[in-house]
């Protein structure tokens, strides 16, 4: 999870995987300087890591016996439509990194979820995981799905300044969108039940793949 400060305030965004946190990484170091507590060369799975998982996907609980209680000013997240994030991150594993078998389809690696332990959630660097397990109560939540103005808007009080830099979203790569049947997302609404609840999200929503 990275760490930036804002003058003298130790700030935490708590980077979700497969919830534009690498762009928000890039902005956030544009703006005010180089980031600690993040590694983008972190290979999930190797001998010489310290953490099972990169620093940018530590989950909450752990993140809480680094820091103590009051360690930080402030400190945000990003969250998303559970099935538009897993279907994200099922694409960045197959397609980019090549860890899903092609010939896997998002059905099949749903239902082999719910059997995956710390250390096999590990190797996907904690991409499968709920959105809940990241992001600390005390943190600021925003929807990717209402883009980036109220984001905007709580760095200008927390900064006292305005800006015209703006996130700048990448994205991996365009995939087809698998048939989304009533049974699939009903799997998906199952799994990450606690993400619906926590942040909002209606079930059966919005299934637009990006």
């Amino acid at each position: 999870m990275p760490i930036f400060k804002v003058g003298e305030q130790v700030c935490f965004f708590a980077h979700v995987p497969k919830c534009a946190g690498t762009s928000i990484e890039d902005y956030l170091a544009k703006r005010f300087g180089q980031l600690a507590f993040q590694n983008r060369k972190f290979k999930p799975g190797h001998s010489k890591n310290w953490l099972a998982n990169s620093p940018q996907h530590i989950p909450a609980p752990q993140l809480s016996t680094l820091f103590p209680q009051g360690f930080f000013d402030a400190g945000f997240a990003f969250v998303r439509n559970p099935v538009d994030r897993f279907l994200s991150a099922f694409n960045f594993h197959q397609v980019k990194r090549g860890k899903i078998a092609a010939n896997v389809t998002p059905q099949q690696w749903l239902t082999d979820l719910p059997k995956f332990d710390p250390e096999r959630h590990a190797l996907y660097d904690n991409h499968f995981l709920p959105q809940v397990t990241f992001v600390p109560e005390w943190c600021e939540v925003f929807k990717l799905e209402d883009g980036f103005d109220g984001f905007y808007a709580w760095l200008e009080a927390l900064t006292g300044e305005q800006t015209s830099a703006q996130v700048g979203q990448k994205l991996a790569g365009k995939y087809e969108n698998p048939e989304l049947n009533a049974e699939f997302v009903a799997s998906i609404e199952r799994l990450y039940t606690e993400d619906y609840d926590a942040f909002g999200y209606e079930k059966r929503g919005s299934m637009k793949l990006a």
